[in-house]
């Protein structure tokens, strides 16, 4: 696992749960120990999946007892907005990108109005792109 995806799943887990904090060096024992804790606090399961280091913890299915193991698919929802967002942001610092890039520049034609689109209006949530599945749902 790198280290730039090690911190990024420890940080998530000390962002969304009181674990404490966790070094980005942290081993694989920290990352168990890390789900453990979730465990501890009330999760019923939890998996990590990162650059081929798997781990996994509690139950996937509280009705069946079924255990959370590696590689198991499951939807996620709007968590990904967060993630998505630190590392947007960390690209920024790195001078990858700035929060004034369009849409257009990095994705030429997927948006017809693409270059009056920022970052900073996607991670703000004022770019106008409609939300998909709103739109799904109504065709």
């Amino acid at each position: 696992m790198t280290a730039t995806v090690r911190l990024a799943a420890l940080v998530a887990l000390a962002v969304l749960l009181p674990l404490g904090p966790v070094p980005a060096n942290a081993s694989d024992r920290a990352l168990d120990r890390a789900l453990e804790r979730l465990l501890e606090l009330g999760v019923p399961g939890a998996q990590v999946d990162a650059d081929g280091s798997t781990a996994a913890r509690g139950v996937a299915d509280l009705e069946t007892g079924r255990p959370m193991r590696p590689g198991l698919s499951f939807r996620i929802g709007s968590v990904t907005k967060s993630f998505t967002a630190t590392v947007a942001l960390q690209l920024v610092a790195e001078r990858r990108l700035t929060l004034g890039d369009t849409v257009e520049r990095w994705l030429p034609g997927v948006l017809p109005y693409g270059g009056t689109v920022s970052l900073r209006h996607l991670l703000q949530h004022t770019s106008g792109v409609p939300d998909y599945w709103e739109a799904a749902r109504t065709h």
